[in-house]
């Protein structure tokens, strides 16, 4: 059904080269129409919600510190070996550091199963583009061919109305 309305609006296209072409009005359409950009968003959504899930599949690597400044120096030896004959360390400065790294090895096929379902759920927003995409191009052609309609029923009530005019100035000269 579009290709039958593109066909029919670049034959009528090729004839004036006046206005807007139907390319370009379509462009300008599927550039600027809210529907379309909210297509778009929700496909790059999808998009990085299955990077995101692929992402899980590698190991996580945590680096953690914390450096905290005492008024007073405070004992940075542990408490369960106090040992009165060697007293404590004391540091005004203690910090701490640690690093780790997680693997999930197996997780009878969670992550699999999620990617799939991400994976899919970009197909969906994809189609769904693709179909606003062309609902906009059916509703964008529809008007551009309405409106060259209009343009040649304007032309015809206009040539229509030149030869009544003419017709009524002929029949005056006979009177």
């Amino acid at each position: 059904m579009i290709a039958a309305f593109l066909l029919l609006a670049l034959a009528v296209q090729a004839q004036d080269t006046s206005r807007l072409t139907l390319q370009s009005v379509v462009d300008r359409a599927l550039d600027t129409h809210p529907a379309v950009a909210a297509a778009q968003a929700a496909r790059d959504r999808s998009t990085a919600d299955l990077q995101d899930a692929r992402s899980r599949l590698l190991p996580g690597l945590n680096l953690d510190g914390a450096i905290t400044r005492f008024q007073q120096p405070m004992i940075v030896g542990p408490l369960h070996g106090l040992d009165l004959r060697n007293p404590p360390l004391f540091d005004r400065t203690p910090y701490q550091a640690g690093l780790s790294l997680n693997w999930t090895v197996l997780d009878f096929g969670k992550r699999s199963a999620q990617i799939r379902a991400q994976s899919a759920l970009r197909d969906a927003a994809g189609d769904a583009l693709t179909g606003t995409e062309q609902q906009l191009m059916t509703v964008t052609v529809r008007a551009y061919l309405g409106v060259l309609d209009a343009r040649e029923l304007l032309g015809a009530q206009d040539r229509l109305l030149a030869a009544l005019t003419a017709a009524a100035a002929r029949t005056r000269q006979l009177e």
